[in-house]
């Protein structure tokens, strides 16, 4: 038997750009195997495919150096124990490889829970759990069980880590014992001034990846020096900023766009308006379907319809939604669901096309500060307003808030009510379209 060959290649899964290692023992698919690194990178571009080694630069990747080691590191521990196999004559196969790799990952979790507080670093703590995120050692809970983190989720968690090192850069480096309501209240404050006018939603996703980190394994050698840390006390600041959604003419517009000239651009404008009419879905599930996941189901008269079925990343729920005629000829246009190659893209062009679309209305945006933050429609489009758009439209025609969350996946009406974008007179209007409303008009009618 020979040494399996090892390289390193990036692959593109849903939003993210993971580094994967190929272990190659043989010829034929079957005796090739490739395992998440826990390495990411940010851009596809910023893999040298020469080298197999992340690009040495500080600007584009500030960890390249720690993410390059990782990545050795890996394929040393690979290397060593398939060496141990072959002199004890272990058939290298599928199943090796994942044990090897299991072993790998508890060597990691070993050595994260020997880290002493006198090198206590928060960011890089944080750093190795987003690793574990992505290499699939941590996972969350879900309806009873351990689900991986989601792509959405793991990019904000390298964005609130950005964060971190920026406000440990001008507050100094934080220690366990100064983990407190005190610290939780500077960091607001220091975001809700910064030059950028951070909004109130970006502010509340760091405090929730800040939790879910400090909750995590990954922090209970450092507990018992948190004495003053209560997680009731690091409240979400208030979030003040207006949702925005089209409305049905302006969606209209967006698709009627003659883009025959330019498949790119027609093809990101045909997955917004998909999903802005169907589900509303999170991109990052939106990115996960598949085909076999169109159904065709019938009612109780015979009647026969598409439906979308799918499993929620985050929420693990499953979902039945059916789909309109404009989705259809949408599904049917591009020889199945379209698929953005790059969300980044996506929300470029999109910006394009509501420029193209005349989305000139002006949004404003409370900032937290008490700042008012203005921008024209199309500046602000992004694959995102089309969950808005979908929430918002269905909640317009009277559809059950139980129902929308059922098909959007919010888990409280309170955080849905949030992605709804109608004024009190539209909301007014809506109760008069109701059953309720229209019996009581029916049994009292006015008096001349």
């Amino acid at each position: 038997m020979k040494l399996p060959t090892l390289r390193c290649e990036a692959q593109k899964r849903g939003s993210g750009i993971y580094i994967v290692l190929v272990i190659t023992n043989g010829r034929g698919s079957h005796n090739r195997h490739r395992r998440l690194t826990g390495v990411t990178v940010s851009k596809i571009e910023h893999w040298n495919k020469k080298t197999k080694r992340v690009i040495e630069s500080i600007a584009k990747e500030p960890n390249y150096k720690r993410m390059n080691n990782r990545l050795e590191q890996y394929k040393a521990y690979f290397i060593s124990e398939f060496t141990k196999c072959l002199k004890n004559d272990i058939i290298i196969d599928r199943n090796q490889v994942e044990l090897i790799s299991a072993s790998f990952g508890n060597e990691i979790s070993n050595k994260k829970k020997k880290i002493k507080s006198s090198r206590f670093d928060l960011s890089t703590i944080w750093l190795d759990f987003v690793e574990g995120m992505e290499s699939g050692l941590y996972k969350h809970k879900s309806k009873g069980s351990k689900v991986p983190y989601s792509s959405n989720t793991i990019q904000n968690h390298r964005g609130s880590i950005k964060r971190w090192v920026e406000f440990e850069k001008v507050n100094g480096k934080i220690l366990p014992h100064q983990i407190n309501e005190t610290l939780h209240s500077k960091f607001v404050h220091y975001y809700e001034n910064h030059e950028n006018s951070y909004l109130n939603n970006a502010i509340n996703k760091w405090i929730v990846c800040f939790k879910a980190l400090i909750n995590k394994e990954t922090m209970k050698p450092y507990k018992k020096q948190m004495i003053e840390y209560d997680p009731r006390e690091w409240t979400e600041v208030s979030n003040e900023t207006l949702s925005w959604a089209l409305t049905e003419d302006e969606l209209d517009t967006l698709y009627n766009l003659d883009l025959s000239d330019n498949p790119e651009y027609d093809l990101y404008r045909d997955v917004f308006v998909f999903n802005a009419h169907t589900c509303g879905m999170r991109i990052g599930d939106y990115l996960e379907l598949k085909e076999k996941e169109i159904k065709t189901v019938e009612d109780k008269t015979g009647n026969s319809f598409d439906v979308l079925e799918f499993n929620q990343q985050k929420t693990g729920g499953r979902v039945v939604v059916p789909i309109p005629n404009v989705g259809l000829n949408i599904i049917k246009k591009h020889n199945g669901i379209p698929m953005p190659e790059s969300v980044q893209r996506s929300n470029e062009v999109l910006k394009i096309l509501g420029k193209k679309a005349k989305l000139n209305k002006k949004i404003s945006k409370k900032l937290a500060n008490g700042k008012a933050l203005e921008a024209k429609q199309w500046e602000i489009l992004t694959n995102h307003v089309a969950r808005k758009t979908f929430c918002t439209l269905t909640y317009k025609a009277g559809v059950n808030t139980l129902d929308i969350m059922n098909i959007s996946g919010h888990k409280s009406e309170k955080v849905l009510l949030g992605y709804i974008n109608v004024t009190e007179e539209q909301h007014a209007l809506r109760w008069t379209q109701t059953d309720y409303f229209k019996k009581v008009n029916r049994k009292h009618l006015r008096i001349a």
